[in-house]
């Protein structure tokens, strides 16, 4: 199980005795033990990281990390800018972009480079590519859900919503601090009020799980005419909602999304939800 996997080296991130640590995974242990099947990866995440912050003073164990692949990301916002305008096809680009920001992830990839990874995905072809179709609902839509993800990738985000240039386009970020997705004050370190409207979805779980969220975020989320949902933790919130007009944008981290979407480890996907596998229990 990726939880599993990943809990103990999200606790090397963390200055605690090996006491609290221990404490935490009996109580993770344990609750994995008592939680319903049908609870998802990215909930199960979320409750290890509130164990986590019962014996973490700072509002985010990643907080520092956060702020730091911010600063990084903005300071290639000009070079990047440049480039896109530049381009035969600027959106295209943009959403290239955006997928490549998403190798930023401390969960379950924590080694990567952004500029290696930046230059393969515009020299390559995405491996899911339903861009014609994004671009056609794009141009029809009055109402953009924009779904955001991680620290750092926000930048890229932000350069992909200017080139959409759609004044009625809301960016959704986590309500609360969890891992190093991003809440409130990422979207005001890059600015993003610059180039749409920001809304929070209500939840401290890193993905969209629309049970979870807020009666806000709903009301956006079922008036969106294109919703456009960065990540495989958003993806796996949403995995059952293939009858709406959602535009899944990531780079593939792990074997679990790749069979999933029968594409490889390090693959560059932009698909709609039509394409989605049918059926229950897929993760």
């Amino acid at each position: 199980m990726c939880q599993l996997k990943s809990i103990q080296r999200h606790l090397k991130t963390v200055n605690i005795s090996e006491t609290e640590k221990l404490d935490i995974i009996q109580s993770f242990l344990a609750y994995l033990g008592a939680v319903d099947q049908s609870v998802s990866n990215p909930e199960m995440a979320a409750e290890l990281n509130r164990l986590i912050a019962t014996h973490h003073p700072e509002k985010s164990i990643y907080q520092k990390e956060k702020q730091e692949f911010n600063r990084f990301m903005l300071e290639q916002y000009g070079k990047y800018t440049q480039l896109t305008q530049s381009a035969v096809n600027p959106l295209k680009t943009a959403a290239k972009l955006a997928i490549a920001g998403n190798i930023i992830d401390f969960g379950p990839n924590h080694t990567f480079s952004v500029e290696e990874t930046i230059q393969r995905v515009l020299n390559a072809n995405l491996t899911i590519d339903d861009f014609d179709m994004l671009e056609t609902e794009l141009k029809k839509a009055k109402r953009i859900l924009y779904l955001g993800d991680n620290a750092g990738e926000i930048v890229m985000d932000k350069l992909f919503i200017k080139t959409i240039n759609k004044p009625d386009l809301q960016f959704v970020t986590r309500g609360f601090p969890v891992l190093n997705d991003i809440v409130k004050e990422d979207a005001e370190q890059v600015k993003m009020a610059e180039v749409c409207q920001i809304i929070n979805n209500g939840t401290d779980i890193p993905s969209t799980v629309l049970n979870k969220c807020s009666e806000e975020f709903i009301e956006a989320f079922e008036q969106a005419d294109v919703i456009i949902s960065k990540g495989q933790g958003n993806l796996e919130g949403l995995l059952y909602e293939r009858n709406r007009n959602i535009f899944f944008l990531f780079t593939v981290k792990c074997d679990v999304i790749a069979n999933l979407t029968n594409t490889q480890k390090g693959d560059f996907v932009l698909m709609h939800a039509s394409k989605l596998p049918k059926g229950e229990g897929l993760l």
